[in-house]
C-alpha cells in the first residue's frame, strides 16, 4: 500500500502546489499502475466548470468560453492545474450544477463533486442536506466508487462502470480516472491505463481516500494538465501533462 504523508512530499511534481506519485494497487497486473497527484483542498479550491459542448451552460454564460482554461487576465493568474471531469451528459444525464440553474437534475445514490461559494469542496452520495444558494457549481458521476474508506466497486458488474473504447478488446480493464478526498484534508486525481473499477478503487484505499468518485475514462478524454501563472500578466504556460 502507498503511505502519504502530507507534512513530507513524496514525489515530484512540476509545481510547489501538487505532489506525484505512481501507485501499484493490484500486483496481479503489472501493467495496472497508478498515477495519482495530490494537492491540500484546504489550499487550493477544485471547480468544476461546464464542457465546451454539454452540459452546455444557460445563455448568456455560454459566450463566456466555459470549459476553456482562460490564457490571460484575472482568471489566468489563479489557475493551477485542469483535469478532465465526468461522462457527457448523453452518457447517462448525471446532475450537473453551475451558474446559479441546474443543467442536470441531481440523481440519488450518485457520487456528487461540489464547490461552495466559499471555496471548500464536498464529495459525498447524493441526496444530502446542501443549500444551493451557496453553491458555485455541482456534479456527479456514477455510484461512489469508495465510501467510508471502503471499496463499493461491487456495487455494479464490472463491465457496468462505465463503456471502454469500441476497439478495446476487454469491456473491464482500460483507462480511467477518479476524483477522492482523505479525512486530513488532501484532494487526489488517480489515472491509470489498465483499471477496473475495483482496481481504481483499491489504488484510494490504498492512499487512504475516505471517499472516492469515478471520473470520465478512455484515452483522449482523460488527463491532468499542470499550469503555471508566466508572470504578473496572468500569461499562462502549460508545464507537464500528466
Amino acid at each position: 500500500p502507498a503511505t502519504f504523508e502530507r507534512a513530507a512530499p513524496f514525489g515530484d511534481a512540476p509545481s510547489p502546489w501538487f505532489a506525484v506519485k505512481s501507485i501499484l494497487p493490484d500486483a496481479a497486473r503489472p501493467n495496472a499502475v497508478v498515477d495519482v497527484v495530490v494537492w491540500d483542498a484546504r489550499r487550493l479550491t477544485t471547480r468544476w466548470v461546464t464542457g465546451t459542448m454539454e452540459p452546455a451552460p444557460p445563455p448568456p454564460a455560454h459566450k463566456a468560453k466555459a470549459g476553456v482554461v482562460p490564457s490571460e487576465g484575472a482568471k489566468a493568474a489563479h489557475v493551477r492545474a485542469a483535469f478532465n471531469g465526468g461522462f457527457r451528459g448523453v452518457h447517462g444525464g448525471y446532475g450537473a450544477f453551475a451558474f446559479g440553474e441546474a443543467l442536470l437534475p441531481m440523481k440519488d445514490g450518485l457520487a456528487t463533486f461540489i464547490e461552495r461559494i466559499d471555496g471548500t469542496n464536498v464529495l459525498a452520495t447524493w441526496p444530502f442536506d446542501v443549500d444551493f444558494s451557496r453553491v458555485r457549481s455541482a456534479r456527479q458521476n456514477l455510484p461512489p466508487l469508495v465510501v467510508a474508506g471502503r471499496s463499493n466497486a461491487s456495487a455494479r458488474a464490472p463491465e457496468q462502470w462505465g463503456a471502454l473504447s469500441p476497439d478495446s478488446r476487454d469491456p473491464v480493464h482500460g483507462v480511467r480516472s477518479g476524483l477522492c478526498v482523505r479525512d486530513d484534508g488532501l484532494m487526489m486525481y488517480f489515472w491509470g491505463a489498465d483499471l477496473s473499477a475495483a482496481t481504481l478503487a483499491k489504488a484510494m484505499i490504498d492512499a487512504q481516500c475516505i471517499y472516492g468518485m469515478h471520473l470520465d475514462m478512455n484515452a483522449g478524454l482523460t488527463g491532468f494538465e499542470f499550469c503555471r501563472a508566466k508572470d504578473e500578466t496572468g500569461s499562462l504556460f502549460s508545464s507537464q501533462r500528466l
